[in-house]
């Protein structure tokens, strides 16, 4: 995965790479947990990313904790198997629905790892497929 990063970014200047379900990347040889792999496989991702001047973005698997919990806003502590997922990347965003149960339109963006930390509430446009603040 890091060589054809490296291979994207030198044919397309500052790529932005999408990964989604990160828990299907298998890192080539062996660990003794998932959370050794992920780790293993975050830091290369990130050293890849320095390297070739691209950006990641990662989706991932959250934890159905959340479900239990009141409140119900996720928290880093949410990502499945996350070992160092929260320590290694720049950026941690995740999003939740917000407001009320009926309401379909509304999300929030939980920004759970940056130096300013913030909250931010989004809509949902579903005719146009984007998000609004």
């Amino acid at each position: 995965l890091a060589l054809k990063i490296v291979e994207f970014a030198a044919k397309n200047p500052n790529p932005i790479i999408i990964i989604d379900q990160l828990q299907f990347i298998n890192a080539g040889r062996r660990f003794e947990s998932k959370v050794s792999e992920f780790d293993f496989i975050m830091a290369k991702l990130k050293q890849t990313a320095l390297m070739s001047d691209s950006s990641v973005f990662i989706a991932h698997q959250l934890n159905r904790d959340i479900e239990r919990r009141e409140g119900k806003f996720p928290q880093t502590s949410d990502i499945k198997d996350c070992g160092r997922i929260e320590e290694i990347s720049d950026l941690v965003i995740m999003f939740a629905k917000g407001g009320k149960e009926s309401d379909d339109n509304r999300y929030c963006r939980v920004i759970a790892r940056h130096w300013a930390g913030s909250t931010t509430v989004l809509n949902w446009l579903q005719k146009k497929g984007a998000f609004e603040v």
